[in-house]
């Protein structure tokens, strides 16, 4: 399982997760579960009509999240949108998602349940709509159904979240660990995005979440790109800087590899513990 989050603030949109991998009671904290997906679709004219990276978060079952995430990876840098030359509209990222969900609905979930398993997995997906010039947050759902007849196999559906333009959070994962974070969340005088990092990393400190732990996975989307940040946090020593749950200040690393130094990300400081 996992616990992911979804907030929106000013009509900005993060995505942010934990980085821990469990299955029959055994666990590894260095999953990446949040992706930055670039979708280059060209239109009648060969144009670029969406040229946008969105964002993907998953809880559920590993294999599933990441099959789907493979599945959007390479179609949406792929195919074509055939709009009306007479009329032409651009393309709304709903529309494009309900695409994806019909090419994974139909093929890979099919792998799952001719091998038997029952599978559930949800996302959710943010990027920037070109139709409506805005990001836009979604959560789709899928549930395998391994003892389900050919027709029947598997349920999927997408729902679009926080709408408004005042802050608000939405969360996906262990059960235990959203109702925690929504009773910190609600209780809480201040409410705001550095709020948010802190109960999550509150959770995963906790043993409390045995499915919930590792490190923190954010990104954000800056203009009309989703962007996986990085954190810095001061030790005694230096500043580190943690990307997707890694130690990027690794002293055998550093030490084998001192010609490379990592950077690009956007930079959350100190692990965001002000509001």
């Amino acid at each position: 399982m996992t616990l992911a989050i979804a907030w929106k603030r000013e009509n900005r949109i993060g995505l942010i997760a934990d980085s821990r991998f469990s299955i029959n009671g055994k666990h590894q904290d260095y999953g990446i579960k949040l992706f930055e997906i670039p979708l280059r679709i060209k239109n009648t004219w060969n144009d670029f009509e969406y040229k946008e990276d969105i964002g993907l978060v998953f809880s559920g079952y590993a294999e599933s999240g990441l099959l789907v995430k493979e599945i959007i990876s390479q179609v949406g840098s792929r195919v074509r949108y055939q709009t009306n030359p007479n009329d032409p509209e651009p393309l709304s990222l709903k529309r494009l998602l309900e695409y994806f969900k019909e090419i994974v609905k139909t093929t890979p979930l099919a792998i799952f349940q001719g091998l038997g398993f029952t599978s559930n997995v949800s996302f959710f997906i943010c990027g920037f709509c070109n139709k409506l010039g805005a990001q836009r947050l979604f959560q789709i759902d899928i549930k395998i159904k391994a003892d389900a007849d050919e027709n029947s196999f598997s349920d999927c559906c997408i729902n679009e979240l926080l709408k408004e333009d005042q802050f608000g959070f939405v969360c996906i994962g262990d059960t235990n660990a959203i109702n925690f974070f929504y009773e910190k969340m609600n209780s809480a005088n201040t409410k705001g995005v550095g709020l948010v990092f802190s109960v999550l990393k509150e959770i995963i400190a906790s043993d409390k979440f045995p499915s919930v732990g590792g490190n923190m996975q954010c990104g954000i989307i800056s203009d009309k790109d989703f962007q996986i940040c990085a954190f810095h946090k001061m030790t005694e020593d230096n500043p580190r800087i943690n990307f997707l749950g890694f130690d990027f200040n690794n002293q055998l690393i550093s030490q084998k590899f001192g010609e490379f130094t990592f950077s690009g990300p956007q930079i959350i400081d100190d692990f965001l513990d002000r509001n």
